[in-house]
């Protein structure tokens, strides 16, 4: 029976042409298949090559940023050795006020008792 209807289509030419094509169908899927897979493949070197130049400039900005805080890190210990010296003049100064304060009043004290 099978075969009967095997016989019948064969000589047809419909069947002839389905026959024919029929691989070359295939061939075209497998085609697009690839295609799309490199399309996908290049999607993700873009991404990759995007991803890399990220990294680059931020590995870029760290280092100018450990750079710029060393800088300042100096200008920082600079600025405390300098206010530390402000400082120490500064309390020897008030001492030597505190000195001078005393003495002005010692011989004011002094003139009062002369002058009675």
């Amino acid at each position: 029976r099978n075969c009967a209807a095997y016989l019948k289509l064969r000589n047809w030419q419909w069947w002839r042409l389905f026959t024919k094509v029929k691989p070359l169908l295939q061939v075209t899927r497998q085609d697009e298949e690839i295609q799309a897979r490199e399309s996908e493949l290049n999607k993700a070197k873009d991404k990759l090559a995007k991803a890399e130049q990220e990294y680059t400039d931020l590995d870029r900005k760290h280092a100018q940023l450990l750079e710029e805080k060393a800088v300042l890190t100096d200008q920082l210990q600079a600025e405390a050795e300098l206010f530390a010296e402000a400082e120490e003049m500064r309390a020897r100064l008030a001492s030597r006020k505190q000195e001078l304060e005393e003495v002005l009043s010692e011989m004011e004290s002094r003139l009062v008792e002369e002058e009675e």
